[in-house]
């Protein structure tokens, strides 16, 4: 009589998710569809990285792994951009585009302001050639 021996292997599950990702978007100047070149994107959390915008604005994050979680940012100087966009768990490519506005700031001294974007703004200076006010040059 002959036995037949039957060998079952265990092969582990596989848990989570396998591949990568990527986070895609445009930047764009607020109100239009213009692109705005050379704006900086970070990715901070599970998977990190940062990309630059292309002459129209866009830029892509690759290479992230499925199952990663993290926030992406804008900054550009010069551009107030739109807040943070936070993805979790990524499974599939995913998009975050920003508006940015443009801003101007001014400093001098001890005094300096922020002007809101859109907003007409007139300035007047009153100049000195000493630090204590005297001597008003105006």
């Amino acid at each position: 009589m002959k036995c037949m021996l039957i060998l079952m292997l265990a092969v582990p599950a596989v848990v989570g998710q396998t591949g990568r990702t990527g986070i895609n978007g445009q930047v764009t100047l607020s109100g239009s569809d213009a692109g705005i070149s050379g704006a900086t994107i970070a990715a901070s959390g599970s998977q990190g990285g940062t990309a630059i915008t292309d002459a129209k604005g866009r830029y892509s994050l690759r290479g992230m792994a499925a199952g990663a979680s993290d926030t992406v940012t804008a900054s550009k100087s010069g551009y107030e951009l739109s807040g943070a966009r936070s993805f979790t768990n990524l499974a599939a490519n995913r998009t975050a585009s920003f508006a940015a506005t443009p801003s101007l700031s001014i400093n001098g001294g001890s005094n300096s302001a922020q002007v809101a974007p859109l907003t007409n703004v007139s300035l007047a200076f009153n100049l000195f050639d000493q630090p204590n006010g005297a001597n008003n040059i105006a």
